[in-house]
């Protein structure tokens, strides 16, 4: 009989066991979950502040150009002295298209354009390797306090922005130095 009663005792215990083991195994896949949903919200907010943090430093050298008169374009046709017009077409047409892909820094092509702000800021854009066979534009804003802002995009193109500063767009920066 002792036999018997051990058995049923086995019995029971052994579901219980397999349940808990199902048990632990659901709750260690939420968390899991939990875990990858929250970290894709941290990294989606920490994006969009940065994005934010990139248009307030945009509009900064972009408000400091214009009443400067200071934002000077350096690229394959020269250097020009960007007239008020165009410098806020660049920033409009910039913001308006993003958010784009954030990507890192890297040191501008041979056939970068860069503007020169006149308050320390800078912006290189440069034609990037095509994606998906769309052409894409790399952008790096680089502030005097020393931050960079890198990103990647299909929706501005080199062609637009530096028609915008070509010197036959613009006064030429002639004999006038460096900002």
């Amino acid at each position: 009989m002792a036999g018997l009663y051990d058995r049923v005792r086995e019995e029971k215990e052994r579901p219980a066991r397999r349940r808990s083991g199902v048990l632990v195994g659901a709750v260690a896949a939420s968390v899991l979950i939990l875990a990858i949903i929250g970290g894709l919200i941290v990294r989606s907010i920490s994006n969009e502040l940065e994005w934010r943090s990139f248009v307030g430093d945009l509009s900064a050298a972009t408000y400091y150009a214009y009443q400067n008169d200071s934002l000077r374009a350096d690229g394959a046709d020269g250097a020009a002295r960007v007239l008020g017009e165009n410098i806020y077409w660049i920033y409009n047409y910039l913001t308006i298209r993003g958010p784009w892909e954030k990507t890192e820094p890297e040191a501008p092509e041979a056939e970068a354009v860069k503007l020169t702000y006149g308050n320390g800021t800078t912006l290189h854009f440069w034609n990037a390797p095509e994606k998906n066979g769309k052409k894409t534009l790399f952008l790096l804003l680089e502030t005097a306090e020393g931050r960079q802002y890198a990103y990647l995009t299909q929706y501005c193109y080199f062609s637009n922005l530096s028609v915008r500063v070509s010197p036959l767009r613009n006064e030429p920066w002639e004999g006038q130095g460096e900002n």
